[in-house]
């Protein structure tokens, strides 16, 4: 099966379903790597691409996070019409979305990678200043550039505020979650400090919760040298749920 995995997918198999979810900038290549494997164990996904994504930076200026979170709804909608059990994974702010349909959605368990509860520069205060006079913030270098993003190579300012948005509200909602849940943080993040991973940790109020951290690994930890091991736990943390 041929799959451009900078659109939106959905792939039918069993009776277990997960919604993968991409982050701020990103697309459904985020799960170029964890798909396959899922599908080898019988798994269904649906992969949204999230409004203002795919096609120019501009087109993220004017959406709402709610726009991403509808589209990320819909996509669970689809699988739990076909499906007995459904997962949520997000990577990135696609992680912060996943929680939050897990707060306020029945679920069988959420997978969060890299997920931020907040930015931690604190410029970010200066951006609804900034946004009618810098439209887009240049993604830094960094030391794991080696791999290419099929994605945006800036941060539309608007965009950013949306985030910030959704994370107030999944900081009030985070303690709903009481499904298993697993996070999985690469511990030289250099876009997203491992307090965060604290922080989500504490506020769920799950049970059964998980947290794996790599030495090895990037932001984009499904691309990461950790990638196959990571697509192991995940589906062991599926199978135990």
């Amino acid at each position: 099966m041929s799959i451009d995995y900078t659109q939106s997918y959905t792939i039918y198999k069993g009776s277990v379903g997960c919604v993968l979810i991409h982050g701020f900038t990103g697309t459904p290549w985020t799960y170029s790597d964890l798909t396959p494997e899922l599908v080898n164990n019988n798994i269904s996904v649906a992969v949204p691409l999230l409004p203002g994504h795919g096609s120019k930076p501009e087109d993220l200026q004017n959406i709402r996070w709610e726009d991403w979170y509808e589209s990320a709804f819909n996509a669970f909608e689809s699988l739990k019409n076909r499906c007995d059990r459904i997962f949520i994974i997000g990577h990135s702010v696609g992680g912060a979305i996943a929680l939050l349909i897990a707060a306020r959605n029945d679920v069988n368990g959420v997978v969060s990678m890299s997920t931020p509860i907040k930015f931690d520069s604190p410029a970010v205060k200066l951006l609804p200043l900034l946004k009618p006079f810098v439209h887009c913030i240049k993604k830094p270098l960094s030391n794991f550039s080696r791999i290419r993003e099929a994605g945006y190579d800036c941060y539309p300012t608007g965009g950013i505020l949306e985030c910030i948005k959704l994370f107030k509200i999944l900081g009030k909602e985070l303690g709903k979650v009481i499904c298993p849940a697993l996070f999985i943080h690469a511990n030289h993040d250099k876009r997203v400090s491992s307090e965060n991973l604290k922080v989500l940790m504490e506020k769920i109020s799950s049970s059964e919760k998980y947290c794996l951290v790599f030495e090895n690994s990037f932001h984009m930890i499904t691309k990461s040298p950790d990638k196959e091991i990571i697509s192991k736990r995940i589906i062991e943390f599926i199978s135990r749920n």
